[in-house]
């Protein structure tokens, strides 16, 4: 492209909107990314503006219960921190930049490569995995769900719209007292248990699968 959003000292957010920004032919693309696993602002570590229709998201990291996953006790909430990195695996980040949430501790994820120091596990075809980059997939996943459901009539903008109303409080809410809502497809065919919030039944897309047990 011969956008100045592209040059070398162009900053990645000015990147980001001239990637979700349609020009035809270019239908623009959305962008999903995780809020972070630091238990800070996610508009400290994000490329996200406040706004309903950017085309961007962002999504914070939730526990079973529908918990904001957070440091507790002096323990990290996600991992152990790698070195030099202390804040790293504390929680999840959240604020007015966290667009929504999904699970994100304890997901069955591809793990290839060989091991490196500090990695955690040893690296195999799949383990168990925890941050904001295990929830920002399911969020990605259920985007191009509903992008292939519309026969292709969205743009960025309208296709974070349309996720923004399938998301539903979880009556729990973030160390910043915004409420914490997940998204569900509406022919996934399940109501949320409003006792019962939990992440398990609330990813299911397809009547047989779970988070817990993990899928394939």
């Amino acid at each position: 492209s011969n956008s100045s959003a592209y040059q070398s000292n162009a900053t990645i957010g000015a990147k980001i909107a001239e990637l979700t920004t349609p020009k035809p032919p270019y239908p623009g693309a959305l962008v999903v990314m995780a809020a972070g696993n630091r238990m800070q602002s996610a508009c400290e570590e994000t490329y996200e503006v406040v706004n309903d229709a950017d085309g961007v998201i962002v999504v914070g990291g939730m526990d079973a219960n529908g918990q904001q996953v957070v440091n507790l006790n002096g323990v990290h909430g996600f991992h152990a921190p790698p070195p030099g990195d202390p804040d790293n695996g504390k929680g999840s980040s959240d604020g007015p930049c966290v667009t929504m949430y999904a699970p994100s501790k304890n997901i069955y994820s591809s793990w290839g490569g060989s091991p490196q120091p500090g990695d955690g596990p040893p690296r195999s075809e799949r383990t168990f995995l925890s941050g904001t980059s295990m929830a920002a997939p399911h969020i990605a996943a259920l985007a191009a769900y509903t992008a292939a459901s519309s026969g292709g009539s969205w743009t960025p903008g309208s296709l974070e719209a349309q996720l923004r109303s399938l998301g539903g409080p979880l009556q729990s809410f973030d160390r910043q007292g915004d409420p914490i809502r997940l998204v569900k497809h509406p022919s996934a065919g399940f109501t949320i248990p409003a006792a019962l919030p939990t992440a398990e039944f609330l990813i299911r897309m397809d009547g047989t699968d779970y988070v817990n047990p993990p899928w394939t």
